[in-house]
């Protein structure tokens, strides 16, 4: 019975509470549905509060518990705490849900495309990082390998000079086709490619 009655009240309540806060044109007809519910709910409890009473009278009678002193004002008590409570959660979900239906579900999908943008923004921005880094690791290595060949070249040479060259800012091409690279110099790319693959597999 307890159980029952701790499941049906937030129900009755949420029902209550949409029922009032959309209302209807005209108003009468929401107002049926609450005045129905409400008068089922109360009759409930009352129902429920009454049994309770006569069944403590019954094992006072018999012995079996102690004297409950006035056992009309608990079964009065226990009906006025279920309606403060069935009048509490009516108040919250009047207040939590919206006027039109729609736009609380168009709210509800919204959160969930935001939820999964975010998802997809984290997971962007972790590829982003890792991308940069590797990138950054590549640019490093460069640096230190056109340092090493620098320092190999000036030490080679006969007169140890540094050459122009290495005074120049050398802009590394990656558009083939915009910078004038010509598709001679794309298969002898292809073919190194090929080669390293050829190694590796052996």
């Amino acid at each position: 019975m307890a159980l029952g009655v701790a499941v049906a009240i937030p129900w009755i309540a949420h029902a209550v509470g949409i029922l009032i806060k959309r209302g209807s044109v005209p108003w009468w007809k929401n107002g049926i549905g609450v005045a129905t519910l409400l008068l089922l709910t109360v009759s409930g409890l009352m129902a429920i509060g009454y049994v309770r009473v006569m069944y403590l009278g019954d094992l006072s009678a018999a012995g079996a518990v102690g004297s409950f002193g006035n056992s009309k004002f608990i079964g009065a008590a226990f009906v006025g705490l279920n309606l403060v409570i069935l009048a509490a959660a009516t108040l919250c979900s009047y207040f939590a849900h919206d006027t039109d239906p729609l736009l609380e579900h168009l709210h509800r999908k919204t959160n969930q495309i935001n939820k999964k943008m975010r998802t997809i923004e984290a997971k962007h921005n972790k590829i982003v990082s890792e991308q940069e880094q590797k990138i950054n690791r590549v640019h490093q290595q460069t640096q230190e390998n056109i340092y090493y060949y620098r320092k190999i070249n000036q030490r080679e040479r006969p007169d140890h000079e540094k050459p122009k060259s290495f005074e120049m800012e050398h802009a590394v091409i990656l558009d083939y086709e915009k910078q004038g690279r010509t598709q001679k110099v794309q298969k002898m790319l292809d073919a190194t490619t090929q080669l390293r693959v050829q190694a590796l597999g052996e």
